[in-house]
């Protein structure tokens, strides 16, 4: 679950809303059912992609200390498969607390690893699943 993070505009109430993108529908759901997301560890991945978290790792943490509660998220799929043939935002949540480390392993590649790969937890009042994706781009 190779996750983004992309903020956009604020509010005058000082509300964010951001994107967070993942590769797999499964972690949509997962975020849906645990009500929470998890972001990567520089120490996480082999070879090139290695590389690119821990070159980027910065970046993301300065955005992720910026997410605060009350925040609004949408998560988005970025690749097509064959259920869902468009990508697109697949659910939005409102955040809830931000800013902790667990070292429980949620996602499907944790338990297939044996190990916690997106320790940066953001958890969610409530999140919202959607069976049609908002703003999706259809297969061509």
């Amino acid at each position: 679950m190779l996750t983004t993070l992309i903020t956009s505009v604020k509010s005058k109430t000082n509300m964010a809303s951001w994107i967070f993108a993942s590769r797999n529908l499964v972690n949509i759901r997962t975020a849906k059912e645990r009500l929470l997301w998890g972001f990567w560890d520089k120490n996480v991945g082999r070879g090139r992609l290695a590389e690119k978290l821990r070159r980027n790792w910065r970046d993301l943490i300065k955005y992720y200390n910026r997410i605060k509660a009350f925040d609004l998220v949408f998560l988005q799929l970025t690749r097509r498969y064959r259920e869902f043939p468009a990508h697109g935002i697949y659910a939005f949540g409102v955040v809830e607390r931000t800013y902790y480390d667990d070292q429980t392993p949620v996602w499907s590649d944790e338990h297939r690893e044996n190990r916690v790969l997106y320790p940066w937890r953001v958890s969610f009042a409530t999140v919202v699943f959607l069976r049609i994706p908002l703003l999706s781009i259809p297969r061509k």
